[in-house]
């Protein structure tokens, strides 16, 4: 039916649609307004436009009546011929303009802090911080501190889009946790989760890109003397596999808790140690010196895929956060037995602080320069730190023979001091 419309007679017949229920839908086209229709049932009243796009007729919905009123309908009417016009079709716009709605909301809501803390979490067990994808997952101790402090930051700021926060309330956040050992840590998770909101979300503004750590940054500086590497090798020996063997492995290398808890049986060649997986992501060659190789033929053989030191017949190996709960259970014991012996724990001759399986490091690292006669330089190869500078770019030697000369110098210097011959 082709009418005049106006804002009455619409009104008009919705009424008249309204009060007889069984009246079926009519189409009332806009005389004003070529291809604009009311359609109007019991139920609803729907605008419509009519037009021929490449020579077939297409029926376009433009709103429901009376939330779009005659007028709007009639720009929407117009809005068409302008798409048509620039060469667009306009149920295609339509589609793409919902879309794009769809995608705003979703953005909004990948902002809000407890979202985009769950994608950060997810990406950085993938990559690491320099951005590359790593091979391996992260220590369950390391994800255990992320999730605490995302726990903790969402919890403080409930319901906040990201792009909202200032970094004075991150600054007094990460000020309110200055008296927890772990508060510069809560400060790296915070400063790696905008940075990543700012990399893959384009926030126009990163509040924590210069926040400081809320506590002063302490560097622990323990090592053992003589006395405490003679009580810990002995302690090792009565605590047996794996965790016994793991901790003197450690002083015969100097390696890292975790990778010595991840050798496999096949990467041992012979005297060397063969490390392709550590936390540097570069391979190194260990030579492993006669106490080293005593230690690893007294390992059961489970196979060469199978983990050297393992709790679970080779299936797994030591992870480093097993620790906190080994060391004390194991090793501390035996080793204060042993210190016992040696006349410490006395007011006369006191313990020292307690030390921890990264202090063996420190303590070989300390030995190789200040006992041994090896090379900085060296020293640090066989702790596979990285060289500085443009070394790092250059120098690719694989550094086996002084490597090998630095740990049997040890081997020596180890040797004497569990003999006793070293004071």
């Amino acid at each position: 039916m082709r009418v005049q419309l106006t804002t009455k007679g619409i009104d008009h017949f919705v009424t008249q649609a309204v009060t007889q229920p069984s009246r079926k839908r009519i189409d009332y086209f806009d005389l004003a307004h070529p291809g604009l229709c009311v359609t109007i049932g019991p139920s609803s009243a729907t605008w419509f436009r009519f037009m021929r796009i490449a020579g077939k007729l297409t029926r376009i919905k433009l709103g429901e009546y009376p939330a779009l009123s005659l007028a709007e309908a009639r720009k929407a009417h117009a809005a068409q011929d302008d798409l048509v016009e620039a060469g667009k079709h306009p149920i295609a716009e339509a589609k793409r303009q919902r879309a794009e709605v769809v995608d705003a909301i979703q953005a909004d809501k990948s902002l809000m802090l407890d979202s985009l803390a769950n994608a950060w979490f997810a990406h950085h067990k993938d990559f690491d911080p320099r951005g590359q994808r790593r091979d391996k997952s992260l220590s369950r101790s390391v994800v255990s501190d992320y999730q605490r402090h995302i726990a903790k930051l969402c919890a403080k700021f409930p319901n906040r889009d990201v792009r909202t926060m200032s970094r004075k309330e991150l600054r007094d956040y990460l000020l309110s946790l200055s008296g927890n050992s772990d508060a510069n840590t809560c400060a790296v998770v915070v400063r790696q989760l905008f940075q990543y909101a700012r990399d893959s979300y384009d926030i126009p503004n990163n509040p924590a890109f210069d926040l400081r750590n809320p506590s002063k940054q302490r560097h622990r500086d323990r090592t053992l003397d003589p006395d405490e590497i003679r009580a810990l090798w002995e302690a090792c020996k009565v605590v047996g596999y794996p965790y016994g063997h793991a901790l003197r492995l450690a002083l015969c290398t100097a390696q890292r808790i975790g990778e010595i808890g991840a050798i496999k049986r096949g990467d041992i060649k012979g005297e060397w140690w063969v490390q392709s997986t550590n936390k540097a992501d570069r391979r190194i060659d260990v030579f492993l010196a006669p106490l080293a190789r005593k230690i690893i033929a007294d390992c059961p053989d489970f196979g060469p895929d199978a983990f050297l030191l393992s709790a679970s017949g080779g299936t797994r190996g030591l992870r480093s956060d097993v620790w906190s709960a080994a060391r004390p259970r194991f090793v501390d014991p035996r080793f204060i037995e042993q210190r016992r012996k040696q006349g410490f724990g006395s007011d006369e001759k006191p313990e020292r602080e307690r030390w921890t399986p990264h202090d063996i490091r420190r303590t070989v690292r300390s030995a190789l320069t200040g006992e041994c006669g090896v090379t900085p330089d060296t020293a640090e190869r066989v702790l596979n730190h990285a060289l500085p500078g443009l070394r790092r770019v250059y120098d690719h030697a694989d550094y086996r023979p002084q490597v090998r000369a630095a740990l049997s110098a040890w081997n020596k210097r180890l040797a004497g001091i569990i003999g006793g011959e070293v004071p």
